[in-house]
C-alpha cells in the first residue's frame, strides 16, 4: 500500500492533536493538491480510518449511541476551521471499511500523541455516512433566520448557520421571523417563511410541512427517488423545478414558477394534477385539483453553467500581478477551475463576470433579479464592491495586449487601468450593494441586482457587459466558486424573476 508522503504525515499528525487553524487550512490545500492521486488519498483515508478503529477500542463508551449524539456539535465547531475535508475524508474512510477486514480492533498496539480531535472528527465523519438511515445527515443550514429552533430527540434550541440537519428534525419559525435558508443533500434548497413547521424526512418523502410557507428548488431528481413535500392535505410531488407551498387548516397551495410539479390530493381516492410553471392549484377535502393561472406572481429564470443545458456564464480575473513582463497588462486569470480570487495585497485583482443569452420569452418583463454566490472568505473582505461594466470586454483576446489590466480587447483599452473609471468603465451612479460574504468556510451570498439592467441585458444582449467585483482596502482578500466549480452548485447562479405581457405562463 502507498504511504502517505512524510510531509502530509507531519501535517495530519499536528492537525489532529490540536492544530491551529493554519494547520487545517494547509491540510485542506494540501489534500485539493493531490485530489487526482487515489493511491495517496486511499493512504490517507486508511491511516484515518484505522486510527478511528484504534480510538473507539480504547475510548470508553466510544461506541455508546450518546457518544455518537454528543459528536454533532463538536463537527459544527470543527468546521470553521477544517472545511469539507472532513467529510469527504470520511466519505472515503468508508470507502476503505467496506474493502478491508475489520481484524485492526484485534491489534495490540497503540498510536500515540494523536489528540482527541481525531476521535471527533473521523467518529462524525463515519457517523454521518454509515450510520442508519435515521442518523444520516440530510442537509445543513445556509442562513439563519430569527427566531428559528431546531427540535431534535425531544429536545429544541436555538438554529445555527452550518448546522447539519438530520432525519426526524424539526424546524420552527417564530411570528415575523425573517427566512432561514436550507441546503438539502438531493440537489434543493428552500426558504423558510415565519410561523412554519418542517420536519424533515428521509423514507417515502423529503419533508413534511406542516404549517407555514415554503419556498423551494429542487434540481433534477432520479426517476426512482422523486422528492416528495408531504402536508396535511397533499403530496407535492417535483418533477425538478422552483414553486412555493403554503399550508393552512383547510388547504394546501401550490404555486409553480418554474418547470412543473404534480400535487396529489390525499383525499378523492388521491386524484392529481401536474401544474405547469405560471399556474396555482389548492387541495381542500372534497374539492377537486383544478390548475388556474397565476397573476401577478413573476415566473423564474435560472441560468448556471451545466445547469439545463446553459453554457452562457464568463468569469475571469484581472489582476497587476506579472505587469512588469507584460508591459503593465498583468496576468489575466482565463477559464478558472474552481475559484476566483480578488485581493489587494502586494498586487491587485478584480473579478469580470457576465452571463450571455438569457433567453427569456418575448416580451418578459424583469421584475427582480439575483446572483447567488458561494464564496470562501478568509480575510472577511469587507471592502468588496461590485460595479456594472459599461463597455464590452472580450474573454478570447489572450494575447500579450489582449484582455487584461490595461487592456479589454486586442486594441482597445479601458479607461483606466483595471476598468477603474467611475464614469466610462463602469455604469455611473449605480453599484451592487454587496453583504459582507462572512468568514464561514463556505458561506452562500444572495446579490439583487438592479432590474433595469438586467432588462438591457436580455432586451440588447451586444449591451450585456456583466459586472466586475474589487477590493478596496489594502489587505483584503476573497475568492469566489468559479463557473467551472467541480461542484455546480458551488458555481454562480443568476436568478430572473419576470412577467409576461398578456398573463400566459411559459417554462423555462
Amino acid at each position: 500500500m502507498t504511504t502517505l508522503p512524510q510531509d502530509l504525515q507531519e501535517l495530519l499528525a499536528r492537525c489532529l492533536d490540536g492544530g491551529s487553524a493554519g494547520d487545517w487550512q494547509s491540510l485542506h490545500e494540501r489534500l485539493a493538491a493531490v485530489r487526482d492521486d487515489s493511491a495517496i488519498l486511499d493512504a490517507y483515508a486508511e491511516t484515518c480510518a484505522l486510527h478511528h478503529d484504534l480510538r473507539c477500542v480504547l475510548a470508553p463508551g466510544a461506541s455508546s449511541e450518546a457518544f455518537l449524539r454528543g459528536v454533532e456539535s463538536k463537527l459544527n465547531d470543527q468546521r470553521k476551521d477544517s472545511g469539507r475535508f472532513v467529510l469527504e475524508v470520511a466519505a472515503r474512510t468508508r470507502e476503505q471499511f467496506k474493502k478491508r477486514d475489520r481484524t485492526v480492533r484485534n491489534r495490540s498496539f497503540v498510536w500515540a500523541g494523536w489528540g482527541a480531535a481525531a476521535t471527533v472528527l473521523l467518529a462524525a465523519g463515519i457517523y454521518f455516512l454509515q450510520g442508519s438511515a435515521s442518523n444520516r445527515s440530510i442537509g445543513r443550514i445556509v442562513r439563519v433566520g430569527s427566531a428559528a429552533q431546531l427540535a431534535r430527540g425531544g429536545a429544541e434550541h436555538s438554529v445555527s448557520t452550518g448546522e447539519i440537519l438530520f432525519a426526524d428534525d424539526i424546524l420552527r419559525t417564530g411570528s415575523g421571523a425573517e427566512g432561514s435558508e436550507i441546503e438539502l443533500d438531493e440537489k434543493a434548497t428552500f426558504q423558510v417563511s415565519a410561523d412554519t413547521i418542517v420536519v424533515f424526512r428521509k423514507a417515502s418523502y423529503a419533508l413534511e410541512l406542516k404549517q407555514g410557507k415554503l419556498d423551494i428548488s429542487v434540481g433534477p431528481q432520479p426517476k426512482d427517488h422523486p422528492f416528495i413535500v408531504r402536508t396535511p392535505h397533499a403530496d407535492a410531488e417535483v418533477l425538478g423545478t422552483h414553486f412555493a407551498l403554503e399550508v393552512d387548516a383547510d388547504r394546501t397551495r401550490l404555486s409553480v414558477f418554474e418547470s412543473r410539479v404534480r400535487l396529489k390530493s390525499v383525499w378523492d381516492g388521491g386524484s392529481n394534477t401536474v401544474v405547469q410553471a405560471g399556474y396555482s392549484a389548492e387541495a381542500r377535502p372534497g374539492t377537486p385539483i383544478v390548475a388556474i393561472p397565476l397573476k401577478d406572481v413573476p415566473l423564474v429564470a435560472v441560468f448556471q453553467q451545466g445547469k439545463k443545458g446553459y453554457a452562457g456564464a464568463c468569469d475571469l480575473v484581472i489582476t497587476t500581478q506579472n505587469s512588469e513582463f507584460t508591459y503593465n497588462n498583468g496576468a489575466t486569470q482565463f477559464d478558472a477551475d474552481q475559484y476566483l480570487i480578488c485581493n489587494f495585497k502586494e498586487y491587485q485583482m478584480r473579478m469580470l463576470m457576465r452571463f450571455e443569452d438569457l433567453m427569456l420569452p418575448a416580451g418578459a418583463k424583469v421584475v427582480s433579479a439575483e446572483l447567488d454566490m458561494k464564496w470562501e472568505n478568509w480575510d472577511t473582505g469587507q471592502s468588496l464592491q461590485g460595479s456594472y461594466l459599461n463597455v464590452a470586454w472580450n474573454p478570447k483576446a489572450r494575447e500579450l495586449n489582449g484582455l487584461g489590466w490595461i487592456h479589454r480587447d486586442v486594441g482597445a483599452d479601458w479607461a483606466m487601468p483595471g476598468a477603474s473609471d467611475d464614469k466610462k468603465d463602469r455604469v455611473s451612479g449605480i453599484s451592487i450593494p454587496l453583504p459582507t460574504p462572512g468568514n464561514a468556510y463556505v458561506t452562500a451570498t444572495r446579490i439583487s441586482l438592479d432590474p433595469a439592467q438586467v432588462q438591457r441585458w436580455v432586451n440588447a444582449p451586444a449591451s450585456n457587459f456583466g459586472v466586475l467585483f474589487s477590493i478596496s482596502k489594502r489587505g483584503d482578500h476573497i475568492r469566489a466558486f468559479a463557473s467551472h466549480a467541480a461542484e455546480q452548485n458551488n458555481r454562480p447562479a443568476l436568478v430572473i424573476r419576470y412577467t409576461l405581457p398578456d398573463g400566459n405562463s411559459a417554462t423555462h
